[in-house]
């Protein structure tokens, strides 16, 4: 109580401080640059100290975002009270109410000018794309159009091409932003050459777990809501990043969930789909299968790219599957019993082999395959679209 009444009393005063600060002052900048430096200390040494910072039921947020937005403002070339105040706004943006109230309050478009003012400070650009990263679940689309938010994020990554810390940040933002599912957005960012940085980024930082993390989730979501020919456009110029990205943090459970992601988004597209066969991505595929076999979120991923990746139904083809590839496949069966949606992708996949004599004949000496198949239908009560019992219908005879 005595610590939550000394940190009310703290910011109450530093918020007034700032609110009143005399412009006139020669020491004005140096005196708001240390108030700014110990509201950005108080909002981000404990989050038991954050809600005591903005006091019980959150209301003295509002004050707080209003003083922050206004010493930005009248010091738009300090890095220190820019810095500061992206800072603050990411240690406080707790939910998306204040996310909101943030971005209501003039804050969003703050930290985009901070970073479109103060681009060459690599450590603002740093502070300001994490800040932004955390605001966009409350921020308006409207108002990231506005403000030229795509662009000027972007832009900032192009300044600082060997800074990992900036291309991480950056491809996190650039993945919060196209989370907004707005398409126009994100169009704007392929358009922008965001996939094409994001690529770069990581086969630069080719030993960095966390910009495969973080730039695989953004292809991903980028590929997700774009059109066909976008779409192409952000497989050309990152396939490959994305099968080493992958292949490099191959024993990462996010990695290889995002990675997979992508290889089914793009495999979508038959030109993209040609580049991966050369990329060697189905191996890799199998690989992370096996590598997660006991993670049933991961093989639901593996398989639902292999579903796309296989089989080509422009040019009515489909590829061969080896007896190794088939025993992964069996043994995901076996292991997710009760997870209906590996099972009902694992017979998918397999369906689509079937479409070659080759893969028939390996399929049918497999023995344990039908009664797999039949325990996926009593498990879940349904025929998969038809094409379980389409599979057990295709088995030698023998197998039933």
């Amino acid at each position: 109580c005595q610590m939550e009444a000394a940190m009310g009393l703290v910011s109450g005063g530093l918020v007034d401080f700032i609110m009143d600060a005399n412009d006139d002052d020669p020491d004005a900048q140096c005196q708001m640059e240390a108030a700014m430096d110990l509201l950005c200390f108080l909002s981000g040494s404990s989050y038991k100290s954050r809600m005591a910072l903005l006091d019980k039921g959150l209301s003295k947020a509002t004050s707080i975002i209003k003083a922050v937005v206004k010493a930005m403002e009248k010091h738009p070339q300090s890095a220190p009270i820019q810095g500061c105040g992206c800072m603050v706004f990411h240690n406080i943006a707790l939910d998306n109410k204040l996310r909101t109230d943030i971005c209501e309050e003039g804050g969003v478009g703050q930290v985009v000018s901070s970073l479109s003012i103060l681009a060459d400070d690599a450590q603002l650009v740093m502070r300001a794309l994490r800040a932004l990263s955390n605001l966009m679940g409350g921020a308006l689309v409207d108002i990231l159009r506005t403000i030229d938010s795509a662009s000027i994020i972007i832009k900032a990554m192009k300044r600082h091409p060997q800074d990992l810390c900036v291309q991480v940040e950056g491809a996190s933002v650039l993945w919060a932003l196209s989370a907004t599912r707005d398409n126009a957005l994100n169009s704007e960012i392929v358009d922008l050459d965001g996939a094409s940085v994001i690529a770069s980024a990581m086969s630069q930082f080719i030993a960095s777990e966390k910009m495969h993390e973080k730039g695989l989730a953004a292809i991903w979501s980028l590929c997700s809501l774009v059109s066909n020919e976008a779409k192409e456009t952000v497989g050309r110029v990152a396939i490959n990043p994305v099968v080493n990205g992958l292949a490099a943090s191959v024993c990462s459970d996010q990695v290889v969930s995002n990675g997979l992601g992508c290889l089914k988004c793009l495999s979508t597209i038959s030109a993209i789909r040609t580049l991966l066969e050369e990329s060697g991505s189905i191996d890799l595929v199998y690989s992370c299968l096996w590598i997660h076999l006991q993670n049933h979120s991961v093989v639901q991923s593996g398989l639902a790219a292999l579903c796309n990746i296989t089989i080509n139904t422009e040019a009515n083809e489909v590829m061969l599957i080896s007896e190794d590839e088939l025993a992964i496949i069996v043994h995901i069966m076996r292991y997710h019993q009760n997870v209906q949606q590996v099972q009902g992708n694992a017979i998918q996949v397999l369906k689509n082999f079937t479409f070659s004599p080759e893969n028939l004949a390996i399929m049918g000496n497999d023995l344990h395959l039908p009664e797999l198949i039949r325990s996926a239908k009593a498990t879940h009560r349904i025929g998969f679209q038809g094409r379980a019992d389409d599979l057990l219908q295709l088995l030698p005879d023998r197998l039933q």
